[in-house]
């Protein structure tokens, strides 16, 4: 066949390879062009970047109102696991905190479009009380690392940007499903100088050699981890699938290890610095990841309603069964 020829249509219906090329091109345009959501998306986030605070909660708050009448899916996964983890509270109060949980994640959306777009200082002179700091100082003058348990609490994105006028900070990042959010996630965790590393081997090699440098390693401990990547352990008292990493590394470095999150309150923020219980430091893996989620326990007692209640924590079981998540 030269040049010139196309290809004829095969029995099967197989369309033409000119065909099949155009295609692809448009769904890789489609993957990372900006398209009308796209602009709609990112001028919204401009427009809440440009509010002050104050009104950026209120507005997040009323979008938390609207999600808890929609009646979907993240009100219902709320419910449950409230039910599951505070089983003394009334029904009255489940649905009370509930509520008040979605209107604090939807002021976490509303942050965050601010974060974005405002620089580093305009959120140093919004951290109005630091808790812990001589702690989390004197184990990073240790020389040998700290890993940073950041659980879905108040607002991490704060954390983010504080954490490296501490110390040199890795974490591991994914991208986001839509391509044209990339830049912008990225330049607002890297503006105060963090290094992002991928979620595969290559990213977990950086992240041991930030640790070997007396660098700091940020993991979000709540996440369900992959298969075979994790143990069951007890989270409020209910059997939960928990990541080994944080064991794994411990044991390979030695480091010191340090909870944290960014409590949301009125005028900015509070960022508090916590030891997690020794047991975490175990060999042990069972008994460290038991003592990982209590760690985590203990950072949502501080403020309950600013968790992130909406994650199917407790999705499957030991056999690999669903529970708890029926709708």
């Amino acid at each position: 066949m030269s040049k010139n020829e196309k290809s004829a249509p095969t029995k099967d219906g197989a369309v033409k390879n000119s065909t099949v090329k155009d295609s692809a091109a448009k769904k890789s345009a489609g993957k990372t062009g900006l398209g009308w959501q796209g602009r709609i998306i990112l001028s919204f986030i401009h427009l809440v970047g440009l509010l002050p605070l104050t009104w950026a909660r209120a507005a997040g708050s009323g979008i938390g109102r609207l999600v808890w009448w929609s009646n979907s899916r993240g009100p219902k996964v709320t419910m449950a696991n409230l039910r599951i983890c505070y089983p003394d509270l009334s029904e009255p109060e489940i649905i009370a905190l509930a509520k008040q949980s979605l209107k604090e994640t939807g002021k976490l959306a509303t942050e965050i479009c601010i974060l974005h777009n405002r620089p580093f200082p305009w959120l140093q002179e919004r951290i109005l009380k630091v808790h812990g700091e001589t702690m989390f100082r004197e184990k990073i003058a240790r020389g040998k690392g700290v890993i940073l348990l950041a659980p879905h609490l108040g607002n991490w994105e704060v954390l983010s940007q504080c954490l490296p006028t501490y110390a040199p900070l890795t974490a591991l990042y994914q991208p986001p499903k839509q391509a044209y959010l990339e830049s912008l996630v990225k330049s607002s965790r890297e503006k105060t100088g963090a290094t992002l590393v991928p979620t595969n081997r290559r990213g977990l090699s950086q992240l041991l050699a930030s640790l070997r440098k007396g660098g700091i390693t940020a993991v979000l401990p709540d996440q369900i981890p992959a298969d075979g990547s994790g143990e069951f352990a007890p989270f409020f008292g209910e059997s939960a699938y928990t990541m080994t990493l944080v064991h794994g590394f411990v044991r390979r470095v030695q480091c010191p290890l340090v909870t944290a999150f960014a409590k949301r309150v009125p005028g900015g923020y509070e960022v508090y610095f916590l030891e997690p219980p020794e047991a975490i430091y175990s060999e042990d893996v069972l008994t460290s990841v038991t003592a990982l989620n209590k760690a985590v326990e203990e950072c949502i007692a501080h403020c309950p309603e600013q968790y992130q209640w909406e994650y199917k924590r407790f999705k499957n079981d030991e056999n690999g069964k669903q529970k708890h998540y029926w709708f």
